[in-house]
């Protein structure tokens, strides 16, 4: 049997994946604010962990209800294009102090390669029907 906590969630995927995620997030909020760092990290570190970030969170939500999410290749795709058009399409379309940049695209497929390749033992991803 699996260790739980009490939320019902397996301390593994929490401490696999959730946890270090959080960490490296707050990590690059502050070189971002503060200045530090290279400036490819400092403007594209944060988009890099968004898809991991939010397919983990789909993934958890699962277990806390009882309905525990396997996340394949195609719902990590899905959410990369998901991102990418609202991010970069549709927010700066109704906002004129936000501008598209296409290597935000590719910092979310990054972070979507990165899930896919390292992370995926520990999601136990399936292959999507």
């Amino acid at each position: 049997m699996a260790d739980r906590n009490y939320l019902g969630l397996t301390s593994k995927t929490v401490k696999t994946t959730a946890l270090p995620l959080t960490a490296v997030y707050f990590a690059l909020h502050y070189l971002q604010f503060s200045g530090a760092g290279p400036e490819w990290l400092r403007f594209y570190g944060k988009d890099m962990l968004l898809v991991p970030m939010l397919v983990t969170a789909v993934s958890l939500t699962g277990e806390i209800l009882g309905k525990p999410q396997r996340i394949g290749w195609r719902e990590v795709l899905l959410t990369w294009i998901a991102v990418s058009v609202f991010f970069e399409l549709f927010v700066p379309a109704f906002r004129d102090n936000i501008k598209g940049d296409p290597l935000d695209i590719v910092a979310y497929g990054m972070g979507a390669a990165v899930f896919l390749i390292f992370l995926r033992k520990n999601n136990e991803l399936r292959h999507s029907v």
